[in-house]
């Protein structure tokens, strides 16, 4: 099977990075604890080229993916399980065979190294449960966040459609009549059921839309961490089911965040004024790193309701990935880069014309660390149409690699 490649020429030589001894302990406690932050390069079983957008097919059924070909997809959020070594899509909006496009209530799962040999993805959480067991009730945005402490996925709203008495019908579906609540609850991958949240909301509740609609999770502190659009960091601590809160003077409004747990900063686009922000875990103290890049324009409506700011940490090169899609349509423009170490930007990556006829689109985004690549997935309308392929991209080969790839050709293609 083919794998389509387009890509640019990269810089030179990625700087190495020295962690220190405290950052070796924060990490070897990370990977005890059921997590993955780094990957030998030499070990995966991926092989795509650096700095080249290599894209892949969708499944052709909505049976097999959560997201068929030309089907749109919006809002759906993602994590990588390190548990299982598999990306896990939750929420948003997406095409499937019972409701509509609002509000997903499946869990879907795929290892990124089986891409060559299936498009399928797996189905973990069915539209409806059985009688008496519980699900959430058609979350849209919400944070979805992964807990290697106890391998459950941690989901909290943002916005459920359940909140506006908009259900999933499933005595209509299946002739059972599961429990669907509006609340937060976690998804047990040992068992593949919800439960319900053993913790209370935070003091001003979970907020909707433009409330907080990402979150990240912190093995170290056994944290979920929120920022609270203008308002506070959210910090959930799972162990006593408690809450902390910390000033967050900045608009953070649908603004995907980005966790170092070597560097203890959780990360973040401010989106008025699109400054990079960075929130030091332990001292619960703001950085304002200034504007991003000046080609990096950032959506099209910053405070809108439809519109986020994507941010991935590529935690093999320790470096900040922002893919730059103009609105929820989800072409990507351009991507910028942010050394977490130096404190240095790449050049802008633009993106530019169409490959084989798709375009790099995506407007959900996450990064697999035992592939060290990030997936960009899902689009939908616009120029573009909906999407027929998701696309992963590798950076680098890690802290010190000579990264430097062959001259691409024209209309490169390689054979997996």
């Amino acid at each position: 099977m083919s794998s389509h490649l387009w890509g640019k020429k990269m810089m030179n030589r990625i700087r190495s990075i020295n962690v220190c001894f405290f950052s070796f302990l924060l990490l070897t406690v990370f990977i005890l604890d059921g997590g993955t932050l780094l990957a030998d390069p030499t070990s995966q079983a991926l092989n795509i080229p650096l700095r080249t957008w290599t894209y892949y097919l969708l499944p052709t059924s909505m049976a097999n993916g959560p997201a068929q070909q030309g089907s749109g997809v919006k809002h759906m959020r993602m994590f990588y399980n390190g548990a299982s070594h598999q990306m896990v899509l939750a929420g948003g909006d997406t095409n499937n065979q019972y409701i509509s496009d609002d509000g997903n209530n499946m869990v879907w799962s795929k290892d990124l190294s089986t891409v060559v040999s299936t498009p399928n993805w797996t189905l973990l959480a069915p539209w409806c449960y059985n009688t008496g067991q519980i699900q959430p009730a058609r979350p849209d945005t919400v944070g979805w966040a992964y807990d290697s402490k106890r391998n459950v996925g941690v989901m909290m709203p943002g916005f459920y459609f359940g909140t506006q008495g908009s259900y999933s019908n499933c005595q209509s579906f299946t002739g059972q009549s599961p429990t669907e609540t509006n609340d937060s609850v976690t998804f047990d991958f040992s068992t593949n059921t919800w439960s319900a949240a053993t913790y209370p909301p935070p003091n001003k509740g979970y907020g909707g839309d433009e409330g907080s609609c990402f979150s990240v999770y912190d093995p170290v502190t056994d944290s979920v961490i929120r920022f609270r659009d203008a308002c506070c960091v959210e910090v959930l601590h799972r162990a006593t089911n408690t809450w902390s809160y910390y000033s967050q003077p900045y608009s953070t409004n649908r603004a995907q965040l980005a966790i170092d747990v070597v560097g203890r900063n959780v990360y973040g686009i401010g989106t008025v004024g699109m400054h990079l922000l960075r929130w030091n875990i332990d001292t619960h103290t703001f950085s304002d790193l200034g504007r991003m890049p000046a080609s990096w324009i950032g959506p099209d409506n910053p405070t809108g309701v439809e519109f986020e700011t994507y941010l991935v940490f590529d935690s093999v090169n320790r470096v900040l990935i922002s893919p730059d899609p103009p609105n929820h349509y989800g072409q990507i423009r351009g991507m910028a880069f942010y050394h977490v170490d130096t404190g240095k930007w790449d050049p802008y990556e633009p993106v530019t014309g169409k490959i084989d006829g798709y375009c790099v689109e995506g407007n959900v985004f996450g990064y697999d660390p035992a592939n060290n690549v990030m997936i960009a997935y899902g689009g939908h309308g616009g120029t573009c149409g909906s999407p027929y392929v998701y696309w992963l991209y590798r950076y680098g080969n890690g802290s010190g690699s000579d990264t430097t790839p062959p001259s691409a050709p024209k209309n490169p293609r390689i054979t997996n």
